[in-house]
């Protein structure tokens, strides 16, 4: 079968959303990095379910720079994880069960609900 260029180009889109869930193999327990865009002041999700141990890559495909924090719901705890310019990504890897929320304290609009199991 034979593809068009827009198929060609639909199919590279596909396979990219496909890899950004990785499985990353660590003493034996598989842990899974799920991808987070920041685009247009917004993040790509508004809920994300993970298992303990598993982490999110956030890259900020915005024009701004942003500012990842994560709260806990269960803990009055917050970890800051800087200043994130555009184009660039940052790793946040869950490593308790519970619920968790991730603003941005540049644009407070900015919110992701984080379950880990």
């Amino acid at each position: 079968m034979r593809w068009s260029g827009k198929a060609s180009a639909a199919l590279g889109v596909g396979a990219a959303i496909i890899a950004c869930t990785t499985l990353v193999h660590s003493a034996g327990a598989a842990t899974a990095e799920v991808v987070v865009m920041q685009r247009n002041v917004m993040f790509s999700q508004s809920n994300v379910t993970l298992h303990v141990g598993d982490s999110i890559r956030f890259t900020n495909d915005d024009t701004v720079p942003h500012n990842i924090s994560v709260r806990s719901q269960d803990v009055d705890d917050t970890e800051d994880l800087g200043i994130q310019e555009p184009h660039k990504s940052m790793v946040y890897r869950f490593k308790t069960p519970g619920v968790f929320f991730v603003v941005c304290s540049i644009h407070p609009k900015m919110n992701l609900r984080v379950v880990v199991r």
